[in-house]
C-alpha cells in the first residue's frame, strides 16, 4: 500500500517526501502541536 494513503488512514497530519527540508519540518510540527493542544482542552480551560 502507498505510504501516503496508509498514512491518512492512521490520521497523518502531513504527508512530506523525502528530502524533508527544515523550515517547512518545523512549521508542521508547530501546527501540529497547536491543532493538538487546542483540540486536547477542555472546555472550562477555553473560558
Amino acid at each position: 500500500m502507498d505510504s501516503g494513503i496508509e498514512g491518512i488512514k492512521f490520521d497523518a497530519f502531513v504527508y512530506m517526501m523525502k528530502p524533508i527540508e527544515m523550515e517547512p519540518l518545523l512549521e508542521n510540527l508547530k501546527e501540529a502541536y497547536d491543532k493538538k493542544e487546542n483540540t486536547s482542552r477542555s472546555p472550562e480551560m477555553l473560558r
